[in-house]
Formats: C-alpha cells, sequence, structure tokens
C-alpha cells in the first residue's frame, strides 16, 4: 500500500513547531541555514507538539535536553518566508520554510525569523 505524501495547503491560522536542543552543547533553535551541506530551507513540524513528541519526529529518539518552540503558517509568510507542507517518507507532518526569493540567510533575516515564534 503506498503511502499519501501528497502536501497539504497550510493556512495562515496552522500553528508549526520547531525542534530544539537545549543541552550543553545544543544548538538550540536553528535560525539560518547551514549552506557548507546545501541545505535550501529550515524545517518545522506541522502542528503544534510537545518537545518530547518534537525529538521522536526528528531525532527518532527521546533526549532530556529536547525543546520546542511555536509559530503560525501567517506569522512567517507575514515576515516574507514561503512555508510548504512536504511530507518526508519518515515524516509526514514535515514543513519547510524558504527566505524570500534572491534573499541571503544572513542575521537579519535570522532575526525575523526568530521574531515569528512565542
Amino acid at each position: 500500500m503506498a503511502e499519501n505524501r501528497t502536501p497539504q495547503d497550510l493556512p495562515d491560522d496552522l500553528r508549526l513547531t520547531q525542534f530544539g536542543d537545549r543541552s550543553k552543547f545544543g544548538q538550540g533553535f536553528r535560525d539560518r541555514l547551514r549552506v557548507g551541506i546545501g541545505e535550501t530551507e529550515i524545517s518545522l513540524i506541522l502542528g503544534e507538539v510537545d518537545a518530547s513528541a518534537a525529538s521522536m519526529l526528528v531525532l527518532k529518539y527521546l533526549t532530556p535536553w529536547a525543546a520546542r518552540r511555536v509559530t503560525t503558517v501567517g506569522a512567517l509568510r507575514a515576515a516574507g518566508f514561503r512555508v510548504v507542507h512536504s511530507p518526508t517518507k519518515t515524516n509526514r507532518l514535515h514543513v519547510s520554510v524558504y527566505g524570500p526569493e534572491q534573499a541571503e540567510w544572513d542575521s537579519d533575516l535570522a532575526e525575523k525569523f526568530n521574531a515569528c515564534f512565542t
């Protein structure tokens, strides 16, 4: 039986969750692209989930250092980001956030991204 990975339209009021790592050596919440590995988007989770669920979706295991923060599709769009449901084989709740066309994901854009979260 084939898995349904058809992307959904995302309404502005839909909540999204970002996974973060609050360990001593963790990176907290990512707010910019990892250009060195060819990254073109930042990943979020469709819906609002707690830190444990976010850890399982992203890392595939529980970590005591898991953290999460929440935004809405509309907040990201209002800041100029493009938000797309991009389900993967292992995570049907995967959402991709892209910066504005032709914009470099620099410190200013990272600030705008961070300001979208509660």
